[in-house]
């Protein structure tokens, strides 16, 4: 297994500052922006969310999400990421969060699980700052070293990590129409 910064297989980029995008430009429709609230424990989570135009992606270009990104809130609840799949392909990075791109799209997927490693988020929570509330810099990520397999052992731990993935929503859905 090689180990890499993840500055070495990642762009890491904050979404943009309120200079780039004003609170006046969110829109009721359009676009959808991806914020820290949309976060969940590695799923988008869509009960509240804001749009921005099409005219804003245009000039905010770089921070149109693609397939593989994993978006971080960047105060809060640190510790939890999201992989960005189809579905989400073209939304907007809210503001307040970080996006990790790696270079490689095969490798985004293992590196979203490698994070959920308990002393990865204990890592990130460790060298957070803030005094009410936790943050993470662009810095911190990138200087998480991760271990990288071979490609062939990397694929048969994201199909067996994505099984279980299926297997757990699948539960979520059959929980919330019982409770309903």
């Amino acid at each position: 297994m090689n180990k890499y910064k993840l500055s070495d297989i990642a762009k890491i980029q904050s979404g943009p500052f309120g200079t780039q995008l004003h609170k006046d430009e969110y829109m009721p429709s359009g676009i959808l922006m991806l914020n820290a609230k949309n976060i969940g424990n590695g799923i988008i989570v869509t009960d509240s969310v804001d749009y921005v135009s099409e005219s804003v992606c245009k000039r905010l270009p770089r921070y149109i999400l693609e397939k593989g990104d994993i978006l971080f809130g960047r105060a809060g609840s640190i510790e939890r990421h999201a992989y960005v799949s189809d579905e989400y392909i073209g939304c907007f990075q809210g503001t307040n969060c970080i996006r990790i791109r790696c270079k490689n799209p095969d490798v985004a997927r293992y590196v979203s699980y490698y994070l959920w490693l308990p002393e990865l988020k204990q890592l990130i929570e460790n060298q957070s700052n803030g005094s009410i509330f936790s943050y993470i810099t662009t810095d911190l990520l990138e200087n998480i070293v991760v271990g990288v397999p071979s490609q062939n052992t990397m694929k048969k731990i994201n199909a067996t990590l994505q099984i279980i993935e299926r297997k757990i929503k699948i539960n979520v859905m059959i929980n919330d129409n019982l409770a309903a």
